[in-house]
């Protein structure tokens, strides 16, 4: 047992590495199994490179935390490290902050899915099709063809109205015939094409009916 005093380093023993080790490799273990189940449940709503993109982030972050609570183990003082690390953390933050809330609003987006590659949506005032949502930005091709990246902060913060997410939806379509037209026999031609219509939904079914009376 002598053998697990023996310095290593400083006043690090063999024992120290021994616990370091075993916490480590600890936490690669449960990353390993929570990258297991959360890669299997998200799956069936995000992309693969979605789904691996934040199965790793978590990964990371258990190793990290795992590597975090093995330091004492290296007698490490955490005042002084929880004061370096606070003043690290107050230069990066200004430094990173909108990307940290760009990866975050991102990591929102993928698991609560409000629109999908394909889709036709508007966000805040850009319309077209969604093109790719990544970590940082969303890629939306408007009707004239331009592509825009908008920040997935923005994307996030902003109302999102998606065309597609419903593929029953609701149209209305005036039609203007004359005076001396049959208005009944109108209504009735157009009433039997959309019951005959294999799109249009027969619970609730369409209502034809005289909305306005025109001048002429």
């Amino acid at each position: 047992m002598a053998i697990l005093s023996t310095l290593v380093f400083g006043e690090v023993t063999v024992l120290d590495l021994i616990i370091f080790a075993v916490i480590t490799g600890i936490s690669v273990l449960i990353a390993y199994i929570a990258g297991f189940y959360l890669k299997k449940g998200l799956s069936d709503n995000l992309r693969k490179d979605e789904t691996i993109k934040i199965v790793r982030f978590v990964q990371i972050l258990i190793v990290l935390a795992g590597i975090f609570i093995s330091l004492p183990s290296f007698h490490v003082d955490f005042g002084e490290l929880l004061l370096i690390g606070g003043t690290a953390g107050i230069i990066i933050g200004f430094a990173s902050q909108r990307l940290v809330t760009n990866v975050g609003s991102g990591a929102f987006l993928m698991l609560e899915r409000p629109m999908r590659i394909g889709d036709s949506v508007k966000i805040g005032e850009t319309s077209g099709t969604v093109d790719d949502i990544r970590v940082l930005s969303t890629t939306v091709k408007t009707y004239e063809g331009i592509y825009v990246r908008i920040p997935n902060e923005t994307v996030f913060t902003s109302e999102i109205t998606n065309y597609d997410a419903n593929v029953a939806r609701r149209f209305e379509y005036r039609i203007r015939i004359r005076y001396s037209d049959d208005a009944d026999h109108a209504m009735h031609i157009i009433g039997h094409l959309l019951e005959a219509h294999p799109f249009v939904l027969k619970n609730p079914g369409p209502s034809v009916y005289v909305d306005e009376l025109g001048e002429n």
